[in-house]
């Protein structure tokens, strides 16, 4: 993974890049009293990352107890999810839309990817340890 030029690498391959630009208005969020920051941007470090070529959707997760989903052909974070009561170590993105997070509060989830029409959301199915 690298990033150069506002454009995110991924893998040993310069062939899928993701570029960051144009912030949006509504890509912000209040995180603390009186201070905002992109919704679009982990508020910690960045743990793992899982690519799901044929949607065309990569995943994030981080010490920040979320993952994100992202848009790769427009590089949109498109959804943000608090999966974890603590930071989230693993994230593994199945060909059936299934996701598994494990955490440091020593828990596993399961996510299923959910799509209607455009919208793409992740609903928890189980949590396998806890």
């Amino acid at each position: 993974m690298a990033l150069l030029r506002r454009l995110l690498y991924l893998g040993t391959r310069f062939s899928q890049a993701i570029k960051m630009e144009k912030f949006k208005p509504s890509s912000y969020v209040e995180v603390k009293r009186n201070r905002t920051t992109l919704w679009i941007k982990h508020v910690d470090a960045i743990s793992c990352l899982s690519i799901d070529q044929e949607e065309g959707l990569l995943y994030s997760a981080s010490w920040d107890k979320t993952f994100k989903v992202w848009r790769i052909g427009i590089s949109n974070c498109i959804e943000s999810i608090k999966a974890h009561d603590d930071a989230v170590n693993s994230l593994v993105a199945s060909v059936d839309g299934t996701i598994y997070t494990g955490s440091a509060d020593g828990t596993v989830k399961v996510w299923k990817r959910q799509q209607n029409g455009k919208v793409i959301r992740h609903a928890l199915v189980q949590t396998l340890l806890s």
